[in-house]
């Protein structure tokens, strides 16, 4: 019997990355069974090898003694335990993805395993081999969540069979987690960035490249008024916004749920009914519901003119997903989380904490709020100052030095404006 280690430069079935020798190293073996001969045949690793070599000789000693090999059905392959996931998953994007990791790890495997037979260097192979293909760590660490759910659940899915089964050590790429980002579009940034987008037509530009570039103004905009991602924003249909009722229909690009923004300020009405007004087909700002030509280009133009920075790589930089950061700032700054968590349709309050950052107004208005300015009057005080205006008992004068030292401050928008008084520092 003889297992003899190989090396080869590129990548082959069977075979498993060696970080150290920078190379793939594949298992031959070549012995003889019952006067066969078996030889080429690269495995992963040489536990593999010998596997494989146990049961040649297995079912050769079965059949000198008169007896027929029969191999135990009831430990399911890999294959078996991957349908088995892909039957119960639903959503096609992650039905796809799936199927893509499991074709790759079959394939390394280079013959069909039983689950019980899975060991962590098959793992390891799988990552080793992710990586050479120039995928990043935090992606090959995605795919790792897609193919342990399998095994995991296995002892779930046959429990007669494999009662107490316990799937060998997945191991993770290295990789560093990202901070997240931070960086908010004040409303300053964003008029001047749609201001830049949406400037008159330039004496080099066609009338297609300059009503590209004002569609995508608008776009960003809208982004920012409502904390859209861009697919969200590309796909919205004339049919979606309703002008008289005030609201638009949202459907959320990751889950596809559907999100109803019920009341609208009447200047984002307008805004809306002139995107409408704009667009020949049936979408509100794009033509077929995708990317509009040279979108990054433009938008990245724009912002630099603005003198900021653009890009996700920059820890300042400006992207087209920082309006839904800066939307859910603004939102948790004035209202409840659960509402927050509706009108963004993020699916966990916790990714609330993701999208909202703090910032230096909304510190300042914390501190102002817990240690500042207060309200002078209650609802009640109010109402009874009203009733002795009303009822003649108290004349202007007298009402007008009640309110001496406080400030009177109109909050909300045109439709819901409350006053609010408060006391001069």
């Amino acid at each position: 019997m003889a297992i003899t280690p190989v090396e080869y430069k590129k990548k082959r079935s069977g075979t498993t990355y060696n970080p150290d020798k920078k190379c793939y190293i594949g298992y031959r073996i070549d012995v003889w069974v019952n006067n066969v001969r078996y030889r080429n045949k690269r495995f992963p690793t040489r536990k593999a090898a010998e596997n494989y070599i146990d049961s040649l000789k297995l079912k050769n000693s079965y059949s000198r003694n008169g007896l027929k090999f029969v191999e135990p059905k009831e430990v399911p392959r890999v294959s078996e335990i991957f349908r088995r996931r892909l039957e119960v998953i639903k959503k096609h994007s992650e039905l796809v993805r799936a199927k893509r990791v499991f074709a790759y790890f079959q394939n390394l495997l280079d013959f069909d395993l039983r689950v019980t037979e899975l060991r962590t260097p098959h793992f390891q192979s799988f990552i080793n081999s992710r990586l050479e293909d120039g995928v990043k760590p935090e992606t090959v660490n995605r795919e790792v969540n897609v193919l342990s759910p399998p095994f995991k659940t296995a002892s779930e899915v046959f429990p007669e069979i494999l009662d107490g089964f316990e799937p060998p050590r997945i191991p993770r790429p290295r990789f560093k987690k990202s901070k997240g980002r931070t960086r908010v579009v004040t409303e300053t940034e964003k008029n001047n960035i749609c201001r830049e987008l949406t400037l008159s037509k330039t004496a080099n530009e066609t009338e297609k490249k300059y009503q590209n570039r004002v569609r995508i103004g608008r776009m960003f905009e809208i982004a920012w008024l409502l904390g859209l991602r861009f697919g969200e924003v590309a796909k919205l249909k004339k049919m979606d916004f309703r002008p008289l009722d005030g609201t638009l229909k949202v459907i959320r690009w990751k889950t596809g749920a559907v999100t109803l923004f019920e009341y609208l300020p009447d200047f984002i009405c307008s805004l809306l009914q002139t995107a409408a007004d704009a667009s020949e087909t049936d979408f509100l700002y794009t033509i077929s519901g995708n990317y509009p030509k040279k979108f990054y280009s433009i938008l990245r133009d724009a912002v630099e003119k603005c003198g900021l920075v653009y890009g996700r790589k920059e820890f300042d930089g400006i992207t087209f997903h920082s309006n839904r950061h800066s939307f859910t700032t603004r939102l948790i700054q004035t209202t409840d989380l659960a509402t927050a968590q509706s009108l963004t349709g993020l699916s966990t309050k916790d990714l609330l904490g993701y999208y909202g950052h703090a910032t230096d107004n909304s510190k300042k208005a914390a501190m102002k709020n817990l240690y500042g300015e207060t309200p002078v009057f209650s609802v009640d005080e109010l109402q009874k100052i009203y009733n002795g205006v009303q009822a003649g008992k108290l004349t202007f004068e007298e009402f007008c030095a009640q309110l001496a030292g406080v400030r009177i401050e109109v909050e909300g928008t045109n439709r819901t404006q409350k006053l609010r008084l408060v006391k001069q520092a």
